[in-house]
């Protein structure tokens, strides 16, 4: 599981440090950073994945042109904060077995390779030190550190979902396991999961929650190629086809199944997690991710701007929440745990975390630390 990750003159990050449980909800006004967080755990996820850092930056293609994977927001222009000449992260886990790793990278631009690389790579393993940066290099020695095998596995078993209606509505070939980042494959992926009895009858009590519909069953047909769709089946007979199901439906499901097949040490990163849901139902996707966090090991990371989601939260949840903020006249963005703001666990023995939020009172709260920090 992440425990933290440090940013240093990362986009919009000058030095800060987020710490991660096992569902944290990012929240903050639009360009605080939770975007940027979400980079740079695509920077690591793409150094795991061995490509280069020229590679994780702008575009991965594999044979025949295929996009194997999508660069960093901005390119290397813009990764390294304004008046920076490198950037460094530094990404804290625990790993199986009881083992805690700790890896830092810096990169920054190289003249050798007029491109940037990476400067310093530091590795640690039980704090005993694994691994310490040899010369610059256009690719990190991550994949390469025999240590570093369990955090490799973790950091490329991150997924980053950004689900679409028109991917989750297509026909699924059979044998696919694996729901893909935007919803592909989604049919096979909930016919898997029906195999087991207890996590069907919990997605279907979570959908008799989510719509009117009294949903009893789900079936899947196969089309004259033999791709396989699913249909979601009413108490009097009627199917509904993935075709015809709501876009907040779908994106429901979706949701459900990535997270109650997932692994133990999996992490989702999901943007806007609450889009398409009706505010009234929200409380059912809470219930998907807190259970899926506890019994299957899974961990989610998730940003919102719906104050709505944050009065839903458990006192669990509550205490791993994050603001994402930037106070009046500084350039760069900091984080801070909700709970750790002054005197906000007294205020919301009589307040609502989501009122507050909405109202402003979490980056004044922010803002106020600053001020009197700077006295």
């Amino acid at each position: 599981m992440l425990r933290s990750l440090k940013l240093v003159d990362f986009k919009s990050f000058r030095d800060t440090r987020i710490a991660f449980g096992p569902f944290t909800v990012l929240v903050g006004t639009n360009a605080s950073g939770k975007s940027n967080v979400q980079d740079a755990l695509r920077f690591l996820h793409g150094c795991a994945q061995g490509f280069t850092v020229a590679e994780v930056m702008d575009e991965k293609w594999g044979p025949g042109g295929l996009l194997l994977w999508r660069g960093i927001r901005g390119g290397g222009r813009e990764i390294i904060r304004a008046g920076g000449d490198s950037f460094n992260l530094e990404a804290a886990v625990d790993l199986p077995r009881g083992k805690r790793c700790k890896y830092t990278v810096t990169v920054g631009f190289h003249a050798d390779l007029k491109a940037l690389g990476v400067q310093d790579e530091d590795l640690f393993v039980d704090d005993h030190k694994a691994y310490v940066g040899g010369p610059p290099a256009g690719r990190p020695s991550l994949t390469r550190l025999s240590e570093a095998g369990p955090l490799v596995e973790a950091l490329k078993n991150i997924r980053f979902l950004d689900l679409a209606p028109d991917a989750m509505r297509l026909p699924s070939t059979p044998g696919e396991q694996s729901l893909g980042d935007r919803g592909e494959n989604l049919s096979t992926v909930l016919l898997n999961l029906t195999a087991d009895a207890a996590k069907k009858e919990a997605l279907l009590g979570w959908l008799r929650g989510l719509t009117p519909l009294d949903v009893v069953d789900l079936r899947f047909h196969e089309d004259l190629a033999g791709r396989v769709l699913v249909y979601l089946v009413e108490a009097g007979g009627r199917e509904i086809s993935a075709l015809s199901a709501s876009d907040g439906t779908l994106r429901f499901l979706a949701l459900a199944a990535a997270l109650l097949t997932g692994k133990s040490g999996h992490l989702f990163f999901i943007e806007e997690i609450d889009n398409g849901l009706h505010p009234t139902r929200l409380h059912l996707l809470l219930d998907v991710i807190e259970q899926a966090t506890r019994h299957y090991g899974c961990q989610v990371v998730a940003t919102t701007h719906n104050p709505q989601l944050l009065a839903y939260l458990s006192p669990a949840a509550r205490e791993d929440a994050v603001l994402l903020y930037r106070r009046e006249h500084e350039d760069s963005s900091g984080a801070i745990r909700i709970v750790d703001l002054p005197d906000v666990r007294r205020i919301l023995e009589s307040q609502d975390l989501g009122r507050l939020f909405a109202t402003g009172w979490l980056e004044d709260a922010a803002e106020l630390m600053g001020t009197e920090a700077s006295r």
